[in-house]
């Protein structure tokens, strides 16, 4: 009694039009194993290419609205310098902005943007910005005077760096990575 072939047998019979090594079903195997382990690579590279496109892309969504923040905060440091003029209904309104403010600032938070810590010491073009370069302030040259604007990180990388006002001496050149303290700085004034 004659039984038919079992489905998974491995048939021994050479096929009309096959190479040699596609006699061999293991070499069939080992070259389909090979293209599938290519494939995934290829699918791992684009996923991570991604992945890199899409991070750099919320980050710069993030420091886009970090200027809503710089905003708020123009408003409230424009209302310090003129609390005469503040009207019981301004108040009312300043603490709508300042639990908005809170609210941006948490949401912000919860997407891995944390505020660096106030700059002092001295200048780091990694981390800081020159805003302003002041001549004989009685500090040496590089040192941070003030903070114009914070800086910011996210997933440990700075998304925004902070803008300082740094000394400089007017007789000596500055470091390469310091701006030129005779060139003029632009100033906004963004009431």
């Amino acid at each position: 009694m004659h039984q038919p072939p079992h489905p998974y047998a491995i048939h021994e019979t050479p096929v009309a039009g096959l190479a040699a090594d596609d006699q061999d079903p293991f070499a069939t195997l080992e070259r389909d194993l090979c293209g599938l382990v290519a494939d995934l690579a290829r699918t791992r590279h684009t996923l991570d290419s991604e992945r890199e496109r899409h991070t750099r892309e919320q980050s710069r969504l993030l420091g886009d609205l970090l200027e809503v923040l710089d905003a708020l905060d123009r408003v409230f440091t424009s209302v310090a310098t003129k609390p005469d003029a503040v009207t019981p209904q301004m108040k009312k309104w300043l603490r709508n902005f300042e639990t908005s403010r809170r609210l941006f600032l948490s949401i912000l938070e919860s997407h891995g943007v944390h505020q660096l810590p106030t700059a002092t010491g001295s200048f780091d073009p990694h981390w800081h910005k020159a805003a302003e370069v002041v001549t004989d302030s009685g500090l040496p040259p590089g040192a941070i005077l003030r903070e114009e604007r914070p800086g910011y990180s996210r997933l440990g990388q700075v998304l925004r760096k902070a803008e300082v006002a740094i000394a400089a001496d007017q007789d000596a050149e500055p470091p390469p990575d310091l701006p030129d303290p005779g060139a003029q700085t632009e100033t906004q004034d963004q009431t």
